[in-house]
Protein backbone atom coordinates (compact mmCIF):
# COMPACT_ATOMS: atom_id res chain seq x y z
CA UNK A 1 0.00 0.00 0.00
CA UNK A 2 3.00 2.52 0.88
CA UNK A 3 4.41 1.74 -2.70
CA UNK A 4 0.98 3.45 -4.44
CA UNK A 5 0.84 6.32 -2.11
CA UNK A 6 3.26 7.88 -4.26
CA UNK A 7 1.16 7.54 -7.42
CA UNK A 8 -2.08 9.04 -6.11
CA UNK A 9 -0.34 12.16 -5.09
CA UNK A 10 0.84 12.30 -8.47
CA UNK A 11 -2.45 11.89 -9.47
CA UNK A 12 -3.83 14.42 -7.25
CA UNK A 13 -1.19 16.68 -8.12
CA UNK A 14 -2.02 16.17 -11.59
CA UNK A 15 -5.13 16.95 -11.79
CA UNK A 16 -4.79 20.03 -9.98
CA UNK A 17 -2.94 21.02 -12.54
CA UNK A 18 -5.12 20.79 -15.25
CA UNK A 19 -4.87 17.13 -16.26
CA UNK A 20 -7.12 14.29 -16.85
CA UNK A 21 -8.33 11.34 -18.83
CA UNK A 22 -10.54 11.70 -21.64
CA UNK A 23 -13.66 10.81 -19.78
CA UNK A 24 -12.88 13.48 -17.17
CA UNK A 25 -13.16 15.89 -20.29
CA UNK A 26 -15.95 14.95 -21.26
CA UNK A 27 -18.09 14.43 -18.21
CA UNK A 28 -17.08 18.52 -17.61
CA UNK A 29 -17.66 19.58 -21.40
CA UNK A 30 -21.53 17.75 -20.44
CA UNK A 31 -21.97 19.38 -16.84
CA UNK A 32 -21.10 22.56 -18.54
CA UNK A 33 -23.14 21.96 -21.54
CA UNK A 34 -20.63 22.56 -23.85
CA UNK A 35 -21.92 19.59 -25.72
CA UNK A 36 -25.10 17.25 -25.11
CA UNK A 37 -24.48 14.08 -23.22
CA UNK A 38 -25.33 12.01 -26.57
CA UNK A 39 -22.38 13.85 -28.47
CA UNK A 40 -20.42 12.70 -25.78
CA UNK A 41 -21.22 8.92 -25.58
CA UNK A 42 -20.64 8.87 -29.76
CA UNK A 43 -17.08 10.33 -28.85
CA UNK A 44 -16.05 8.50 -26.13
CA UNK A 45 -14.05 4.94 -26.40
CA UNK A 46 -15.81 4.19 -22.95
CA UNK A 47 -19.38 5.07 -23.17
CA UNK A 48 -20.41 2.68 -19.75
CA UNK A 49 -18.15 4.30 -17.63
CA UNK A 50 -18.66 7.85 -19.20
CA UNK A 51 -22.56 6.98 -18.42
CA UNK A 52 -21.59 5.71 -14.78
CA UNK A 53 -19.95 9.00 -14.63
CA UNK A 54 -22.33 11.31 -15.54
CA UNK A 55 -24.48 10.30 -13.04
CA UNK A 56 -22.06 10.62 -10.07
CA UNK A 57 -20.33 7.45 -9.95
CA UNK A 58 -17.04 6.99 -10.01
CA UNK A 59 -14.59 3.83 -10.47
CA UNK A 60 -14.00 2.69 -7.15
CA UNK A 61 -16.17 4.94 -5.70
CA UNK A 62 -19.62 3.73 -3.67
CA UNK A 63 -21.12 6.54 -3.58
CA UNK A 64 -23.06 8.88 -5.40
CA UNK A 65 -22.49 12.55 -6.33
CA UNK A 66 -24.37 14.55 -3.88
CA UNK A 67 -25.43 11.80 -1.99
Amino acid sequence: MEAREGELLDIIKGREAGMQDFTTALVDLVEKEFIHQSVALQSTPKPEELRMRLKGISQGASFAKGA
